[in-house]
């Protein structure tokens, strides 16, 4: 539950970043539809919250043993690995 606390401020600094739905907001609040405008805010920031809630609960198993599973630190190397390969195959051969 410490993980959960500990992001909310997190939390608040996403919902507050600039985004397409910030700027559908202050659009709809210089047209006169304040009241609309609040509700969609409203409706944006109860949506971030349950997918954070959401993201945590899938992610609770997983965080408890993560630094015992070197099969995870294999296989997010070798995903680099293969990313960096190809970004630089792909640069030698359409330059």
């Amino acid at each position: 539950m410490n993980e959960f606390l500990s992001a909310i401020p997190f939390a608040f600094l996403y919902a507050l970043a600039t985004g397409p739905v910030f700027f559908i907001v202050i659009q709809m609040a210089l047209e006169g539809r304040g009241k609309e405008a609040f509700i969609l805010d409203i409706g944006c920031v109860i949506a971030d919250i349950v997918i954070l809630f959401l993201g945590y609960l899938g992610l609770r198993s997983f965080m408890t043993d993560f630094t015992q599973r070197t099969d995870i630190f294999l296989l997010g190397g070798f995903l680099f690995i293969c990313f960096g390969l190809y970004f630089f195959i792909k640069k030698i051969l359409y330059s």
